[in-house]
């Protein structure tokens, strides 16, 4: 069974690479290459917290994005103009693509987002905004935390009799097969279900050359890692490598996310 601690510290690793300075930040997760030109796979809006919470899609996100907003104007921080802007990026997807201003006045937003970026770095650093940051953090995990178990447990259950199983505490890649299904889920729900199924239905059944009875034994870490790639990344390693680099390190050291 993993935390919301766990969750959090896994989540921490792959969506910052443990970067501390990007918890009370704004990002804008999308490459150059894809900057004001075309949407690709990404489709990320303004993204903040440990967990890179996207204000474009996630309404806890969205919600937490607007009373920042909303607080930095109430306080003088920012104009009526850029509280208008700035609150336009909420449940927007990829602003560098959207107009600003309705279609009377379709205003590309990619010129101005570099510099409304810099004006929220300010926004999300005031006590305000950090307080709800970690919030919408803890509440979005706290969603995600009977669902994550729900996928672990499965998988638990369907390789009980293979003691070498990756889902076993006792093995050395358990924190891998844990943390690749936490981040599985974080990013696609869907695609962390049928990431599951996949070993479930092609599990490989050998006999226990003691009791000659059949064993049912889990895919290795490799076969896992292919799976994962092969859903979520084009079997690119980026994803991959973030929770085998940070995200069950994380998990396996008890790492804190520095948020407080």
């Amino acid at each position: 069974m993993a935390t919301l601690d766990q969750i959090k510290s896994v989540l921490y690793g792959t969506e910052t690479s443990n970067r501390p300075g990007k918890i009370f930040a704004a990002s804008f997760p999308v490459q150059p290459d894809l900057l004001g030109k075309r949407f690709g796979p990404n489709y990320s809006s303004v993204s903040f917290g440990s967990n890179q919470l996207d204000a474009g899609s996630n309404p806890i996100a969205q919600q937490a994005y607007e009373r920042i907003v909303n607080n930095a104007f109430n306080t003088g921080a920012i104009s009526q103009e850029q509280k208008d802007r700035l609150l336009s990026y909420g449940g927007l997807r990829r602003p560098d693509l959207g107009f600003i201003g309705g279609l009377d006045s379709p205003t590309r937003a990619l010129p101005l987002l570099q510099s409304d970026l810099g004006t929220l770095d300010g926004l999300f650093s005031t006590p305000y905004a950090r307080s709800e940051i970690v919030k919408a953090t803890h509440a979005n995990i706290a969603t995600q935390l009977t669902p994550i178990n729900n996928l672990l447990d499965r998988l638990t259950s369907a390789f009980q009799n293979d003691p070498n199983s990756i889902f076993n505490p006792t093995s050395a890649d358990y924190h891998t097969a844990v943390a690749a299904m936490i981040s599985a889920h974080n990013r696609n729900p869907s695609l962390a279900n049928r990431l599951v199924t996949n070993p479930e239905q092609h599990v490989r059944v050998a006999p226990d050359p003691l009791s000659t009875r059949e064993l049912t034994t889990a895919p290795d870490i490799e076969q896992l890692g292919k799976l994962y790639r092969n859903l979520y990344d084009d079997d690119k390693r980026g994803g991959w490598d973030l929770i085998t680099t940070y995200g069950a390190p994380n998990l396996r050291d008890g790492v804190t996310v520095p948020d407080q």
